[in-house]
């Protein structure tokens, strides 16, 4: 329960960096680690910036979510110069979306003129099952996993494993011996991904590739490459 940590975090000693500390106990243990803000700009929102590498930004199409994100931008700006100076921008989510107001538009574009390059291409629409599953203490996946919603933050998922998954590929490159042949001769994608499966197979009898992955990342001192998350577990397995 944090509704009292910033009253608690004024009195301690490096009180923005306290989350940092925590979890630098613990991230090399997982591939991503997601920190859910509350909307305000406190401590606990800037102890969140502290510890994070980048901030996915989800923002409603709506007038007054416009004036936040300029707030939020100029707070990443300070934590980034005061504490965080690797803090960057992930991206932009458009949430609440329903394309038949004029003023959802017209956010839409205002975005747009600003952030173009960071703005998602998965767009999360304004709709009921989505307004109830929390109510039912269930994400909208478990909830109804065929609604408009679910396929909504299914593309989102996907949106953004397609963006980051080439960090870690390239970290096995790195580490394993071939990676560098591979690398020298541009051969990369296809025959790199056949080659983990084999190696999976034969030496691990790996179900898939992200335990081939799993096996070769513990084998050479790299890190357990499958998703902590269900959702992003089941993600990484379709498309690495």
């Amino acid at each position: 329960d944090l509704a009292a940590a910033e009253v608690d975090l004024i009195e301690m000693e490096n009180r923005e960096s306290q989350l940092k500390m925590a979890l630098a106990t613990v991230r090399e243990k997982y591939d991503y680690i997601f920190i859910d803000c509350p909307p305000s700009l406190g401590l606990i929102s800037i102890n969140a910036l502290n510890a994070s590498d980048t901030v996915l930004v989800p923002i409603q199409c709506e007038y007054y979510a416009l004036e936040g994100l300029s707030q939020l931008m100029a707070t990443v700006r300070q934590v980034k110069r005061l504490y965080n100076p690797t803090l960057e921008i992930e991206g932009i989510v458009l949430t609440m979306y329903d394309g038949r107001l004029n003023l959802t538009q017209q956010v839409v574009d205002e975005i747009k003129k600003y952030f173009a390059n960071k703005l998602y291409k998965a767009v999360i629409p304004r709709t009921v099952r989505l307004s109830e599953a929390p109510s039912y203490g269930m994400p909208i996946q478990y909830y109804d996993k065929r609604s408009k919603g679910a396929a909504a933050y299914d593309d989102l998922a996907k949106e953004f494993l397609k963006k980051n998954r080439r960090d870690y590929r390239e970290e096995i490159l790195e580490k394993l011996w071939i990676g560098k042949w591979l690398e020298k001769h541009m051969i990369v994608g296809h025959v790199y991904t056949c080659l983990m499966i084999i190696v999976g197979f034969v030496l691990f009898n790996a179900a898939n590739l992200s335990e081939a992955a799993s096996f070769l990342g513990g084998m050479f001192g790299i890190g357990n490459y499958p998703m902590v998350s269900m959702e992003f577990n089941y993600y990484i397995r379709s498309f690495a």
